[in-house]
């Protein structure tokens, strides 16, 4: 089997969703403000929203 036909395989496979992903990404209003920057954007990523027990990298990869 060639590459090309295995990676065609590993497709037909059914997805297992383990994580709900993406992620939000959300404003931090205050902070700036708060660390004398009020004009600054600050943003966070909330990886703590992909579900119970699970986060990050590994979830993603797992998903196939």
């Amino acid at each position: 089997m060639n590459p090309s036909t295995a990676l065609a395989r590993l497709f037909e496979w059914p997805r297992l969703q383990l994580a709900n992903l993406p992620t939000p990404i959300r404003p931090l209003r205050r902070l700036p403000g708060a660390l004398g920057h009020p004009s600054l954007d600050l943003l966070v990523k909330l990886d703590s929203e992909t579900g119970f027990a699970l986060g990050g990298n590994k979830v993603r990869k797992l998903e196939f």
